[in-house]
Formats: C-alpha cells, sequence, structure tokens
C-alpha cells in the first residue's frame, strides 16, 4: 500500500516532489520494492509518470520522486508496482 502527497514549493520555478510512504503488509522485510506515481493537472490528465524505489520495506518505509514539467501538477497517484 502507498500513500502520497505533492510537494508544493513557494518558488514555482522548483521542482515538485512526491513524497511516498509505503507500508509493507506482513513481518519479513522485502526489498528493493519499486513504485509509479503519476504527476496530474486539475482535470486528472496524467503529465508525467516516474518510477522510484526504496532499498528496503520492513513495515514502512518513505521514498520521493521528482517533477521537473510544466504545466504544474495539481495532485499525484502512486502505487507500488514496477512500471
Amino acid at each position: 500500500m502507498a500513500e502520497a502527497r505533492l510537494g508544493q514549493p513557494s518558488d514555482s520555478h522548483e521542482p515538485q516532489r512526491a513524497h511516498v510512504i509505503l507500508h509493507g503488509d506482513g513481518p519479513g522485510g522485502a526489498g528493493p520494492v519499486a513504485f509509479i506515481c503519476r504527476f496530474l493537472d486539475g482535470a486528472g490528465a496524467v503529465l508525467e509518470q516516474v518510477a522510484g524505489s526504496v532499498p528496503a520495506l520492513s513495515g514502512r518505509a518513505e521514498g520521493s520522486v521528482t517533477y521537473y514539467g510544466w504545466p504544474r501538477a495539481s495532485r499525484v497517484a502512486c502505487r507500488v508496482g514496477a512500471p
């Protein structure tokens, strides 16, 4: 399971980041764990899809990916899995 929030920097020239929290299902660790984030505009159209990973997942792990594009993303949707 992945939770994500979109970082909105105060300077519009700075890239946006998706901060991702991954939760493991069992007591054993797994790794590396890949995730994919889609940066979306206000209408829900995909602006860019970016893949990331965490080296290991044992209960909880945090990661991030960066969107350098324009226009600015309004929201982000992330999921666990390979691209």
